[in-house]
């Protein structure tokens, strides 16, 4: 079995928790701290566990999986000899505090292993500290040097254990955190973020990269065509072989990849109907679903699909198995490029055996040419859309997010109707809390993508905050119609900016993370940055002047113009979070 040291793994623990712990327990391990012996046995329905087994949950529940609470951070250095670097796992906390939907979900999971939830709460808030990487070292790296030992992290993880309040499962992804820093995409020195077109970016800022590309065509009157792919089941069909190969070729250290072979290889699968299961069958291609492993491998997997098209002069944009190519067309000549480019995807699927699914992989036409090309995957004619769901985007071929607004305004509706059935607290704190850890998420993420410009969008996504703030009021006061105030005065005695303000604050701290190199995009596409010394901040942005109405509500101007006017009335600062409080000063003096 794999073992390792109680002690070290509870300094991830606050040290100043003190617990009371019964005496058969302290006596069932004299050698632990006081805080590994407040878990040295977590009760389980009636029966009490063996504490390392519940540790080991813990930990990987609290640490390893939950990004609420730490980031293992690991980038791993294998010497001559085959062995770890002592200085290659480390854990740091995400110095944020933890808020309080959070707690919520903490305390619900300590109540189903019966741990005192003040216990894990002040694990998960120690932020003060780097943690002692020597501590974690021989457990960490043990199953890098042996390759051999993620089976039994499989086999301790998936263990389902009875508890009080239902069955809890907890599956080995967590131990592919070992190599995978979803932040950093780093391990063995090898920088993923060159690698693939989609590496290192989230949703939103890959579409604005593509928009950005698309807005601009058409600002120039051009007519783009963009080729969406979907590989057939793209995560079950990755072929282990051929994986394994790639990850040689890009010259990882052989004890990592066989790390990586024996995480993805040696599974099985079962079927159950009712109370009967099926024989078992091993699993013989597909890396895990949810891993935070595959992911990263899928990217390294068909990280040579933008080479293949770019010969073609035409243009890829990849996030995991969501793959799109595009050109802009102004002759037949671009039209056989991108067909020579399909057909290059098209044959590179066929060698390493990731078919594609042509009933699904569809052509989007952006432009004033009504006239559409026709393009062929194989022997088959692609089907042309109207609408496409991009990375989570609806979009129209107007390049217009009303569907988009409309759909999650109705989500968001949704979520509003269910916190008041299902809370029945009268604490303005407390529903605040539930709109904007529920509500606000599914309105505004990607909100610099699809900032609506219609006034029916405009008023569709406001109307969403506006019930809230309503069935918040009747909720205090009572059903009292004629002296609920209206919208605006809600809004204030609740202290909720309104959703084109916190959509201007998007646009603002995105512009800035763009310009000053803190995300993944390249300046230079947006914005053409010029340094200064005078008033407004170090830097001095330009932008082309838009021609079509289009291309002025997009991001790009959008942004930039405010942009301008705040770098005019104020010194920018250097810090992230200085700046977002003088965005905030900004517009509540701009409004």
């Amino acid at each position: 079995m794999f073992t390792t040291d109680a002690d070290s793994l509870l300094l991830l623990c606050h040290p100043h928790v003190e617990t009371r712990v019964p005496m058969d327990d302290v006596a069932a391990a004299p050698s632990l701290t006081p805080m590994a012996q407040s878990f040295s046995h977590l009760q389980a329905g009636s029966r009490l566990l063996p504490y390392h087994e519940n540790l080991y949950r813990l930990i990987f529940r609290f640490l390893f999986f939950n990004r609420h609470v730490g980031v293992l951070y690991s980038c791993l250095s294998i010497s001559d000899d085959g062995r770890c670097d002592e200085r290659a796992i480390y854990v740091i906390s995400r110095h944020e505090t933890i808020d309080h939907a959070e707690l919520i979900v903490l305390e619900k999971v300590a109540k189903a292993v019966c741990v005192d939830p003040q216990v894990l709460y002040h694990t998960a808030t120690f932020d003060d500290c780097v943690y002692d990487h020597a501590q974690l070292r021989p457990p960490l790296c043990s199953t890098i040097e042996a390759g051999s030992s993620v089976a039994e992290w499989e086999r301790l993880n998936e263990q389902q254990i009875q508890y009080t309040y239902g069955t809890l499962t907890y599956h080995a992804v967590a131990s592919s955190d070992l190599l995978a820093n979803p932040f950093a995409l780093r391990f063995d020195g090898k920088d993923f973020l060159k690698i693939s077109e989609g590496a290192g970016r989230s949703t939103e800022t890959l579409m604005l990269s593509a928009l950005e590309d698309w807005t601009k065509a058409l600002d120039q009157g051009g007519n783009i065509d963009v080729i969406y792919f979907d590989f057939a089941k793209a995560f079950d069909r990755v072929p282990f072989n051929e994986l394994i190969s790639k990850l040689v070729n890009i010259g990882l250290h052989p004890r990592i990849v066989n790390w990586i072979k024996n995480f993805i290889t040696g599974r099985s699968f079962q079927v159950r109907v009712n109370e009967s299961f099926s024989h078992s069958h091993p699993v013989t291609s597909g890396v895990p679903q949810g891993g935070v492993l595959s992911p990263i491998l899928f990217i390294i997997y068909t990280s040579q699909i933008p080479g293949l098209v770019s010969r073609y002069g035409v243009s890829c944009k990849m996030f995991a198995d969501d793959i799109k190519i595009y050109k802009n067309i102004s002759s037949n000549d671009d039209r056989v490029a991108l067909q020579s480019a399909i057909s290059a995807i098209l044959e590179w699927s066929v060698e390493w055996k990731l078919p594609l699914s042509s009933p699904k992989t569809k052509l989007f036409h952006l432009g004033r040419s009504r006239e559409e090309n026709a393009y062929f995957l194989g022997d088959v004619q692609l089907s042309s859309t109207n609408t496409i769901c991009d990375l989570g985007f609806t979009l129209n071929t107007n390049l217009t997010f009303d569907d988009h607004c409309r759909i999650i305004a109705r989500r968001a509706d949704h979520v509003v109707h269910n916190i008041f059935r299902s809370l029945s607290t009268k604490s303005p704190a407390h529903l605040l809390v539930a709109y904007k850890s529920y509500v606000r998420p599914i309105l505004e993420y990607g909100a610099t993508v699809f900032s609506p410009k219609s006034k029916r969008s405009i008023s569709r996504l406001e109307a969403v905050q506006n019930s809230f703030t309503r069935k918040l009021w009747i909720r205090l006061h009572g059903y009292d119609y004629a002296n609920t105030p209206p919208a605006f005065i809600r809004n204030c005695t609740f202290s909720i900016p309104t959703l084109d303000m916190r959509i201007r604050k998007y646009d603002l701290v995105m512009a800035y993370k763009i310009i000053s190199g803190k995300v993944n995009l390249p300046t230079n596409k947006f914005y053409t940055v010029s340094p200064s010394c005078t008033r407004g901040g170090p830097f001095k942005i330009t932008f082309q002047t838009a021609k079509t109405s289009l291309r002025s509500s997009f991001f790009t101007q959008r942004a930039g113009s405010v942009f301008l006017r705040l770098s005019k009335k104020y010194i920018l600062p250097h810090s992230l979070a200085q700046y977002k409080r003088l965005v905030d000063k900004f517009l509540k003096e701009s409004a």
